[in-house]
């Protein structure tokens, strides 16, 4: 006799047609929800691009008052449609990201049908843990990645190049000073650039976890991997973060990091399970 463990929740096949109705629901249900999203980011997005220049505003004002003749901060824009379409890319990206648990909760009531009780929790958990991971991935950017990049950045303002250089002869009272002019659609970019990014990157024990819990791999194997993930994780920095070494430094020290504690919770599943080959 069969038990209700053993089946999937659902115990009547949903036929085609059925499957491809609730596909739309959940569609129709996930644009709503972007739409309504994109209406109130769009209504907030000064409240929030001021949010996300908070770091940069630390920054100049640190470097303000050491220096005064650096001024108050200001951005600017290009060309006269840059205001517009910065907000609408900046409201987009706030719509999606608030609209995320509503997405995935439409794409939990479309798979949950199929799925055994087990599998059922395993998502769940996977889902809360991926989340929570972005979420803490941004936030460690935001929080000391940015405001850590941006103090470094700042100090090529007060820069001399006429003294700079000892090989050529330039007259010693010249000045050839550098002076910062930021864009707002330049730095709205580099700094979603950056929150996804790490959002990203912090995903790496959650997918190694996974791994070593379906016997993929072992802690054995990340371990004899390690040097070669030092490695790979500067590459992957120089990929995702803008071109310059400190942003990529930062990203690459907490992902060798991420990827040492992987092994570290691969070891923990491995002791919980019968001695196995590797």
């Amino acid at each position: 006799m069969s038990t209700t463990q053993d089946n999937p929740s659902d115990q009547n096949t949903m036929p085609l047609i059925a499957h491809l109705s609730q596909l739309r629901i959940c569609i129709r249900n996930i644009a709503i929800s972007f739409v309504l999203g994109f209406a109130l980011t769009f209504t907030f997005k000064e409240t929030i691009y001021l949010w996300i220049a908070t770091p940069l505003l630390d920054a100049w004002k640190t470097h303000q008052a050491l220096t005064p003749e650096l001024g108050n901060a200001s951005l600017h824009f290009g060309s006269l449609l840059e205001p517009l379409w910065t907000y609408l890319s900046l409201a987009l990206w706030s719509a999606l990201f608030l609209s995320l648990p509503w997405i995935f909760y439409q794409f939990w009531r479309f798979i949950a049908p199929g799925l055994y009780r087990k599998e059922k929790l395993l998502a769940v958990v996977f889902s809360i843990s991926s989340s929570s991971l972005f979420v803490l991935g941004s936030a460690f950017c935001y929080f000391w990645v940015l405001p850590t990049a941006f103090d470094f950045f700042l100090d090529y303002w007060n820069s001399n190049l006429a003294t700079m250089s000892s090989t050529l002869n330039v007259d010693p009272q010249a000045t050839l000073a550098l002076r910062p002019t930021l864009f707002m659609h330049d730095y709205l970019r580099m700094t979603l650039k950056l929150l996804l990014g790490f959002g990203i990157v912090f995903e790496l024990p959650l997918v190694l976890i996974f791994l070593a819990a379906t016997n993929i791999i072992t802690y054995r194997h990340l371990l004899r991997f390690n040097r070669w993930a030092i490695l790979l994780s500067f590459l992957i920095a120089a990929v995702v973060t803008p071109p310059d070494v400190i942003s990529q430094i930062l990203m690459a020290i907490p992902l060798v990091g991420l990827y040492n504690l992987s092994i570290g919770i691969a070891w923990i599943i491995a002791r919980k399970k019968r001695p196995t080959s590797d």
